[in-house]
């Protein structure tokens, strides 16, 4: 009984150990674009990039923006000191409006996934298209060279 509680005792401490390892944070000051060539389009053209290319952009101050899609973050959360984040919003499509909840989590040093409850739920009822909805969300790259552009 006491090798049990020994192992699983280890198992407990090499968890949290790679957990605490496996910490990223997200900025929240900075601007998330979905496609990896829109930093440089913002740079260059700064709100015309939004006008002239198919990708989808996020601040969380700004919420979702893409040409005819906008999700404004009503209340964003994080979760304990991990790098979740939890956000409600209000989403608009033309002709639409509906609530949404998204939970934001760090994929890489410089990536984050968002998975929205909506999208999910629109999947799961055969709503959308599968092939045009994956069920481990969409993945937003920070845009670390906006030092001018403002976004909000």
């Amino acid at each position: 009984m006491k090798q049990i509680a020994l192992l699983a005792l280890c198992g407990l401490a090499l968890t949290g150990s790679a957990m605490a390892q496996d910490e990223r944070v997200i900025d929240q000051s900075k601007l998330y674009v979905s496609e990896l060539d829109a930093c440089e389009a913002i740079e260059r053209r700064g709100a015309e990039a939004w006008m002239e290319s198919d990708f989808i952009s996020l601040s969380f101050s700004g919420g979702l923006q893409g040409t005819e899609y906008q999700c404004h973050f009503v209340d964003v959360k994080a979760v304990s000191k991990r790098s979740l984040i939890f956000v409600s919003a209000v989403c608009e499509l033309p002709g639409e409006i509906y609530p949404d909840t998204l939970a934001i989590a760090a994929y890489d040093d410089k990536t984050i996934q968002v998975v929205s409850s909506y999208e999910t739920a629109m999947a799961a009822a055969g709503k959308v298209d599968p092939s045009a909805h994956s069920a481990d969300g969409m993945l937003f790259t920070r845009c670390d060279n906006l030092s001018e552009t403002y976004f909000d």
